[in-house]
């Protein structure tokens, strides 16, 4: 009973310290911006050109990090010109120093210093996902709403024995164990944001860390004689974030595969990297993959079926596109949706997909890749409440609306309800004007074809090819149309050439990779080598070079590179920018520039 009594206690206590009013338990007023910003002004980009490229690297590591629930986060640079440093306070803010910016540039490339900056934000943005204050808000509950007695000096504690609360070595210990998670996830949030860890655990980035680390890494772990000094410590952290940077070419090259629509490879190292780095983004990743392998095993089944709706995730494989023969019939759809291999990568689509969401409240592409998953999982009624939870985030969008849409108009059929105008409702609107959706022309069409409507639908189709004019569904409306509409192949004017030759290792590649750094990873029973050089990556697999990575010497423009190269395959965000995907090869586009290509073997995708 007396462990019960414990139990009840510290659920009081973590439900206080959540939901009593911020005036009683923030009492520190170094926990709110408005302190700081009294205290010290804020920097403006008249008073420091630097603070305008550091807002714009706070909001590409900002997309890529996890949050935490109720806690947006924000970067106000003051105007102290003192000690190096950054914080992270429990309101949100990630609170930088002038001192602190101009360290981060001093001496390099303004490219550099952002990824060097990128780091250090990504740092302490980790300590915001991680909830790092919740020690101190416990502690403080304890003391303000839990009265007395042997339960609050038990509960005490353990808060106590857990944190780092405090000077004493234990505190110092579990500061130090805070200190080197926040390392690890700030070199992958830069990472996944598109700046090159070698720029803070390479060359001249030790210095660099051995300048900042005694700020950033919190004092208190590092002032007792016990432990290590500053410069081992910058010793120390330059390996292991060595080691976390050789962790990111599995994300790195699961996402490429994803790319180049290998599912199966992709969800092999996407696998891994979670099992170190649990991130929204590798979740999501991980999700979408499943996804399509799900939609590839049910066109096996009957290929119409993926192309039933046009929901906010792609069907991306030539396999599924040259699939769109048949009307498809509903009455044994069923069938093919209890298929056992596919009821297993829907499953795992969306348990990966409600991981990235519980990672991050606020993060838009989880929800509506949820909605769609929740759809073809047969859920119309959680499906709906994924689409308004994105709507919520965005609101107005027209994909979470096309999604909501689908799942109100699919809850209507399961339970013998007319959704229909009202499904078709919520998509009017943005099925006109001078830039209609595709998505709703399509869906709304898809409505009208069900309920048996023809002329209507056959208006919505229309109107849909004069926007999508190629595509797998395109084909498929000009199927229901009676019209043959080409499936787009986009393949390339030209393509550029990759410094390594892809597949089997052979003539002067083995001379190439020998002049190159090498990593191996064993994914299961599976060997595979990276090879990393000045500006190129190769991975080696089963003996055959089957990814190259490079770095563009001479940016081009988006429309330069169109020029030479043609329409690509499609084009997807990604925290850093966009990528150009053509059959063989993928532009990386940051700053609306292409600043890197991927090549893979041609038919990959």
């Amino acid at each position: 009973m007396k462990a019960i009594g414990h139990l009840i206690l510290s659920v009081m206590i973590v439900a206080a310290s959540m939901s009593a009013p911020a005036a009683a338990l923030e009492q520190n007023p170094k926990d709110s911006a408005e302190w700081w910003l009294s205290r010290y002004g804020a920097v403006s980009a008249k008073d420091e050109p630097l603070a305008v490229r550091a807002t714009d690297v706070f909001s590409r590591v900002a997309a890529a990090a996890d949050k935490a629930a109720g806690r947006l986060p924000r970067l106000l640079v003051i105007r102290e010109k003192g000690d190096p440093w950054a914080a992270a306070i429990p309101d949100g803010t990630i609170i930088l120093s002038r001192g602190g910016l101009e360290t981060c540039y001093k001496g390099v490339t303004p490219e550099r210093g952002d990824a060097r900056l990128a780091f250090v934000l990504g740092h302490e943005l980790s300590h915001q996902s991680k909830d790092d204050f919740w020690h101190s808000r416990a502690s403080q509950a304890v003391q303000e709403f839990a009265g007395s007695g042997k339960e609050l000096a038990a509960v005490s504690s353990y808060i106590q024995s857990t944190s780092d609360l405090g000077a004493g070595v234990h505190a110092r210990e579990v500061a130090k164990i805070k200190e080197l998670q926040a390392d690890g996830y700030g070199i992958v949030i830069m990472a996944m944001a598109g700046y090159d860890p070698h720029d803070v655990v390479s060359g001249d980035g030790t210095n660099f860390i051995q300048d900042f680390v005694s700020q950033i890494t919190g004092k208190v772990a590092y002032e007792d004689p016990e432990h290590p000094t500053p410069a081992q410590r910058a010793d120390f952290l330059r390996v292991n974030l060595a080691s976390v940077a050789e962790e990111l070419e599995l994300f790195r090259i699961g996402v490429r595969y994803y790319q180049q629509g290998r599912y199966e490879d992709a969800v092999a190292f996407l696998g891994r990297f979670r099992e170190r780095f649990p991130s929204r983004e590798v979740f999501n990743d991980l999700g979408l993959s499943y996804f399509q392998l799900a939609m590839g095993h049910l066109s096996q089944c009957d290929a119409s079926l993926p192309y039933r709706f046009k929901l906010p995730t792609l069907f991306d494989s030539e396999t599924l596109a040259a699939a769109t023969r048949g009307k498809g019939d509903l009455s044994q759809a069923s069938r093919c949706f209890q298929d056992e291999t596919y009821k297993t990568y829907i499953a795992e689509a969306v348990r990966n997909l409600e991981l990235a969401q519980s990672r991050d409240s606020g993060y838009f592409p989880a929800p509506v890749n949820l909605a769609a998953a929740y759809i073809m999982a047969g859920e119309p009624t959680r499906a709906m409440a994924a689409a308004e939870t994105a709507l919520r985030i965005k609101p107005g969008d027209v994909n979470a609306t096309s999604a909501k849409a689908v799942a109100l108009y699919l809850f209507g059929r399961a339970n013998a309800i007319d959704t229909v105008e009202a499904s078709l409702a919520l998509l009017g609107s943005y099925a006109e004007g001078p830039t209609p959706s595709a998505d709703a022309l399509y869906n709304m069409a898809a409505f009208e074809q069900e309920r048996g409507r023809t002329a209507a639908m056959q208006s919505h189709l229309n109107a849909f090819l004069a926007v999508e004019k190629d595509g797998p569904f395109a084909a498929a409306a000009g199927r229901l149309l009676g019209k043959q509409v080409p499936v787009a192949t986009a393949k390339a004017k030209s393509a550029p050439k990759s410094p390594i030759p892809l597949g089997d290792v052979q003539g002067t590649t083995p001379k190439l990779l020998h002049a190159m750094a090498k990593k191996e990873f064993t994914l299961g029973t599976v060997q595979v080598q990276v090879y990393a050089g000045k500006g190129v990556t190769a991975l080696v697999k089963d003996d055959m070079v089957d990814l190259v990575e490079m770095v563009v010497e001479k940016p081009q423009t988006i429309d330069a590179f169109r020029k030479a190269y043609g329409t690509p395959l499609r084009e997807l965000r990604t925290p850093a920018g966009a990528a150009l995907v053509y059959d063989g090869f993928v532009a990386d586009i940051t700053g609306d520039m292409v600043r890197g290509i991927a090549f893979f073997p041609r038919g990959g995708i």
